[in-house]
């Protein structure tokens, strides 16, 4: 640990001296602090800035004053967003409402600490940043004793959807109401017309916190009645809205039978030869990068081995079924 040491008499007495590294030096005059993360709560948190923000305040969690340092909001934008510094940050007020109102209402729900945004102004413009921090006087969340349902973990895997994430959205709205959810999005990522789900979990979620998926009429019933005559519509607006009615309902039992062709058509290329199945990978991802949909969130994923799931796994069942059964394929039993 140390750079140098010397020996010298002065005025007939031995002194030693000594000197540090100059980074280690720096270390001892700025010490960093650091705290021990728990990688179950940082599975809690679903954005970066969420998670940027929560590694931060847990630092001072055991801090006496119970704040963070006191930083210019610069410092802040570059600290809590992925994007890169160039220069031009958004403004601190819409950056707040966009990303920190949320990251903070995240961190307080899902952790173990509670954090408070303190803002100081010069005259009316924020100027400098800091968070109280406080750990909550609450147990921390158990996790359920009763298991989890195979089959949407399984689904959910293929979504990208962490499992601990599934149980939290199954303990706060249940089964039923999360695989209707995830019938509704796995119908959606099939369907090329499309736009690409970037975040599966958040569209989940927030499918469930507007009342979840509203399940298909029961149609199986078409006895006619003494009943139906007397509610049959009456008005062009009755007639209009029952219509309406029946072409959802076709349209739902559509894609529910487009979602077992489509997991059918799955398991046909899990079996197929990895040589056989890398070219119909390599389709997909040429396709996808001409029309501009190969991201790099998706490309990562491919890169870890994981292609058949979410939108590139979409548009592989694509590429395999017109190859193996041509175009009209969705309409294949």
């Amino acid at each position: 640990m140390l750079s140098e040491v010397s020996i010298e008499v002065r005025n007939g007495e031995n002194w030693v001296s000594w000197s540090y590294p100059p980074t280690l030096m720096a270390a001892l005059r700025e010490p960093t602090r650091w705290a021990r993360l728990d990688l179950e709560v940082l599975g809690r948190l679903g954005t970066y800035t969420a998670l940027a923000l929560y590694e931060i305040c847990a630092r001072y969690r055991d801090n006496p004053s119970g704040l963070t340092s006191r930083k210019p909001v610069a410092w802040w934008a570059d600290a809590l967003s992925n994007a890169p510094a160039n220069g031009e940050r958004r403004e601190w007020r819409k950056f707040k409402s966009e990303r920190v109102k949320d990251a903070i209402d995240e961190i307080n729900r899902e952790t173990e600490i509670e954090i408070e945004l303190i803002e100081h102004k010069q005259g009316r413009a924020v100027e400098e940043v800091q968070f109280a921090v406080r750990k909550k006087r609450q147990a921390p969340r158990e996790l359920p004793h009763e298991p989890i349902d195979v089959d949407l973990v399984r689904r959910a895997g293929y979504l990208h959807i962490r499992e601990i994430k599934l149980d939290g959205l199954i303990q706060e709205f249940g089964d039923q109401a999360v695989r209707s959810c995830l019938d509704h999005i796995e119908r959606r990522a099939a369907n090329a017309a499309l736009k690409p789900i970037d975040n599966a979990y958040s569209y989940l979620r927030t499918l469930l916190r507007n009342g979840g998926v509203e399940p298909a009429p029961d149609t199986t019933d078409t006895a006619p009645s003494i009943e139906s005559d007397l509610t049959s519509p009456r008005t062009p607006a009755q007639k209009a809205a029952q219509q309406a009615a029946q072409s959802q309902s076709e349209l739902e039992a559509r894609q529910a039978k487009l979602g077992e062709r489509i997991a059918q058509l799955r398991s046909e290329i899990q079996a197929l030869d990895p040589v056989r199945r890398k070219a119909f990978v390599d389709k997909a991802i040429t396709l996808m990068t001409e029309r501009g949909l190969f991201t790099p969130v998706i490309r990562r994923r491919a890169e870890q081995g994981d292609p058949l799931h979410g939108p590139l796994g979409a548009m592989v069942v694509r590429c395999y079924a017109e190859s193996t059964y041509g175009t009209n394929w969705e309409n294949l039993a």
